[in-house]
């Protein structure tokens, strides 16, 4: 049988708190480097497979202008 390595995210809020958190583990070395970004005040998120460490905080800026995950990526990306 042939182990089968794969990289999981997973970002979390506390609906009480309001905390946020991020963790990433990876078969890449160090890859909590450069997926994970959290902005206090505005969210948390990471990046998988290829990883960009500018797509975080640009992700970020979009969060603190109000878009959301269900903001159309046309509007995204102007």
């Amino acid at each position: 049988m042939r182990l089968r390595l794969a990289t999981f995210s997973i970002a979390a809020r506390d609906p009480a708190t309001g905390m946020l958190g991020v963790a990433v583990s990876s078969k890449a070395l160090a890859a909590g480097a450069l997926c994970p970004f959290v902005r206090s005040g505005v969210g948390a998120v990471a990046s998988q497979t290829y990883v960009n460490p500018f797509l975080g905080p640009v992700v970020l800026d979009y969060l603190d202008k109000g878009l959301t995950r269900t903001t159309p990526w046309s509007r995204r990306w102007r």
